[in-house]
C-alpha cells in the first residue's frame, strides 16, 4: 500500500483534459506562463518558453 499524502504546486491543462474545477486546473494559455506555477524553481530546475510551451526540466534540455 502506498502512503496517502497531499500534492501541492501540481498543475494540469484543463482544456486538453476536459476536466475543470479541480485543484491545479489551468487553461492552455496559463500552462505556458511562468507566473502560473507558484513555488516552482525556474532558476535552477525548470525552464519555459513563455507563450510557446509548457515548463520543462532543465536537466532534460540539450
Amino acid at each position: 500500500m502506498y502512503p496517502i499524502g497531499s500534492n501541492t504546486n501540481s498543475y494540469y491543462d484543463s482544456e486538453k483534459t476536459k476536466i475543470s474545477g479541480k485543484s491545479g486546473a489551468l487553461t492552455t494559455k496559463e500552462m505556458k506562463q511562468q507566473a502560473s506555477f507558484q513555488g516552482w524553481d525556474f532558476d535552477n530546475i525548470w525552464t519555459i518558453q513563455e507563450g510557446v510551451d509548457y515548463p520543462k526540466l532543465r536537466s532534460l534540455q540539450k
